[in-house]
């Protein structure tokens, strides 16, 4: 049991819905979801392996045989734009670093007023 309330607990703290974690492991809805989070499916190690990539973390983790503490979704991109930004510019000052977090978020933000 412990693996399925893992599994929910990771999804609600990325802000993730069942409908997202759906479609990211391969099952058509949320119906799936809802039934392997409550526990009344027993997942194969092949799809536990998907639901660890989709949720951004570790088998063990989900499985509890780790403790370590996780980021936040806003976290995680934070660290997606400083890794790509480096990559792809070299070398940058902090507080060029935080003024292309910032543009990334302003960019985001107007992606998902056009959506």
């Amino acid at each position: 049991m412990q693996l399925y309330r893992n599994i929910k607990n990771r999804r609600t703290e990325l802000g993730m819905t069942q409908d997202e974690l759906a479609r990211l492991v391969g099952y058509s809805d949320r119906t799936s979801i809802a039934k392997i989070e409550s526990g009344k499916v027993d997942l194969q190690q092949s799809k536990i392996a998907l639901f660890a990539k989709a949720l951004r973390t570790t088998q063990s983790e989900l499985m509890g045989w780790e403790d370590e503490p996780h980021l936040t979704k806003e976290e995680l991109e934070e660290a997606e734009i400083k890794t790509i930004a480096a990559h792809a510019v070299g070398d940058l000052s902090e507080e060029s670093i935080k003024k292309i977090i910032e543009y990334a978020k302003f960019i985001k933000a107007q992606e998902s007023k056009k959506e």
